[in-house]
């Protein structure tokens, strides 16, 4: 669709990476960042991950700025916040 130029990715704000880890255990990357080339740079980013892969890390760090982690652990129902 963005290559036959009809999704206008301008007006896209906020782009959902959900089950990021899987995506890129199948080979997404570079798909992810081809799409992510297109949109603007006011973007907000979410990837949720069941793991913290380095991968995801990476991606983390070329996609957004002043990224947020928000940890659940598998025993607690609480979060656990701390900045990247």
């Amino acid at each position: 669709m963005i290559k036959r130029r009809s999704l206008r990715t301008r007006a896209i704000i906020v782009l959902v990476l959900d089950e990021s880890d899987e995506m890129l255990s199948r080979g997404f990357k570079d798909q992810i960042y081809y799409v992510n080339r297109y949109l603007p740079p006011e973007l907000q980013v979410v990837l949720l991950s069941a793991t913290l892969p380095n991968e995801i890390l990476e991606i983390t760090s070329k996609l957004m700025t002043d990224p947020v982690k928000i940890l659940v652990k598998s025993d607690e129902l609480t979060l656990e916040v701390s900045i990247i």
